[in-house]
This record gives C-alpha cells, structure tokens and sequence, in this order.
C-alpha cells in the first residue's frame, strides 16, 4: 500500500497498525479510491486476526487461572482436614492421658 501511497515504511506501518487495532486515528488515510477495497479487506482481516489472538491468550489464561483455583481449593481442603486431624489427635491423646492417670 505504501507503493501506492507514497507513504515512507514507517508511515505505512503506523497505518497498517493503527487500522488493524482498530483505533483508526484517521491522521493516514489512503487517498486513492482503488484502494478502499483493499484497506477495508485488510482492516476486516485485522481484526479478525486481532480478535483470535486475544481469545487465544485469553483462554490460556483463563484456564491457568482456573488450574491455581483448584489446586488453592485442594490446598485448603487439604489444611482444613489437619486442622480437623490436629484437634481430634488432641482428643485422643486427652483421652488415652485421663484413662490411663
């Protein structure tokens, strides 16, 4: 598109990013109107690719998040069944201690 445009890379790609993250300032714009098809396939095509790597990075996460509640789910179970272990040892042994003295 730059070829088309006289745009230097620079400016073609501070284009091609802004108009594929949506955000469309609208300070470059490509000024011949051959070239709408082909902007707005690419912006579409953009978005579309922006979209899925977002989703993507966001399911990794989410299901990472959903790992680390489960094992902190399992750790509390786990400390509270000592906790619950720790008073009924405490129990016995008061027991054993006061058939025994």
């Amino acid at each position: 598109l730059h070829s088309y445009e006289k745009w230097t890379f620079g400016q073609a790609f501070y284009w091609a990013f802004i108009s594929m993250s949506s955000i469309g300032f609208g300070d470059i714009v490509p000024e011949r109107t051959e070239m709408f098809p082909i902007t707005i396939a690419y912006i579409l095509i953009g978005l579309a690719l922006a979209s899925m790597c977002i989703d993507t990075s966001a399911a990794y996460y989410i299901r990472k998040i959903h790992f680390f509640g489960r094992k902190m789910k399992s750790a509390q179970a786990t400390v509270s069944d000592l906790i619950r272990l720790s008073v009924s040892i405490v129990q016995l042994s008061d027991s054993i201690s006061s058939f025994f003295f």
